[in-house]
């Protein structure tokens, strides 16, 4: 019976040390995997030609029957402006390592000019930002503008232009849109304004605006989660108001039949009430001024 028993006892021993041998064989394994994989992930890296940090500028005409513009940038500012040559001017400055291999699209498709870099390289990620300097006709009714991040500015325009302005870090400024939307999640925003439908909305930044004319029926939403928003109107404007400022006071130069009066909200009507206009800021003060 002892015999026996040593014989399970050995027998025991020996199936665990195969079994700490099969361990440490894997873990060698898997290490040895894990560092080539990441040796090999490195080697790749280093095996690109990243180049150095290179400046790149572009220039070219755009002639066609468009009445639209749209840009689409990832990284970089946009500026456009207003001239009075029968066609579009695109200046772009790229810079990064890879501003060689960004292209620059410039496409007329059914009545709007295309505007937006694409990467032509094994980066998915362009390694680089573009700077646009555009100049538009006056046949210009309409403009999109969108940054990932960067500012976005029109100016210069001869007649109010439809517009719809969005960064996701980045300042707006506009001086003479018709109807506006315009929001960035950091950044400030200023504009005139002169349609009927108006929308404003940054989370980090302050607003201030003008309200050169206002339809009848028009509407006006503005919004700072953080920051005061200072609103100019001009003195016919007749509109039922809103005005709310979690922790931040409220004024108004114009004579408004109060409805609801409270230290930080204000809610009545100006004039007639034809239109209706909204101001909302989280923290951060309000106020509705004339021209």
């Amino acid at each position: 019976m002892k015999s026996k028993g040593r014989g399970v006892n050995a027998l025991g021993v020996v199936l665990a040390l195969v079994t700490m041998g099969i361990v440490v064989l894997s873990i060698v394994y898997i290490t040895r995997h894990r560092v080539g994989k990441r040796w090999r992930d490195v080697t790749f890296w280093k095996d690109q030609d990243f180049g150095s940090w290179e400046r790149t500028d572009e220039e070219r005409s755009v002639k066609g029957d468009f009445d639209s513009l749209h840009v689409h940038n990832i990284s970089g500012k946009i500026e456009i402006k207003g001239w009075n040559r029968d066609y579009a001017q695109v200046q772009c400055t790229k810079r990064g390592p890879f501003a060689k291999e960004l292209d620059i699209i410039t496409a007329v498709n059914d009545g709007t000019l295309w505007v937006h870099p694409e990467q032509d390289g094994k980066i998915k990620q362009p390694f680089a930002s573009v700077t646009f300097d555009i100049m538009v006709p006056k046949g210009v009714s309409s403009i999109i503008a969108e940054s990932t991040s960067g500012s976005i500015a029109l100016s210069g325009m001869e007649s109010s232009i439809d517009q719809e302005l969005r960064s996701v870090s980045g300042r707006i400024e506009t001086d003479n849109a018709r109807d506006l939307s315009a929001s960035t999640t950091r950044g400030s925003i200023r504009f005139r304004f002169s349609g009927s439908r108006l929308y404003v909305k940054t989370v980090s930044g302050s607003v201030i605006g003008d309200i050169l004319a206002l339809s009848s029926r028009g509407s006006c939403e503005l919004t700072s989660v953080s920051g005061s928003v200072t609103l100019s109107a001009f003195d016919e404007l007749s509109t039922r108001v809103l005005m709310k400022s979690t922790s931040g006071s409220v004024v108004s130069e114009f004579p408004i039949q109060w409805t609801q009066k409270k230290n930080n909200e204000l809610k009545g009507t100006i004039g007639d009430g034809a239109a209706f206009l909204s101001i909302r800021t989280t923290s951060g003060s309000i106020k509705l001024n004339r021209l």
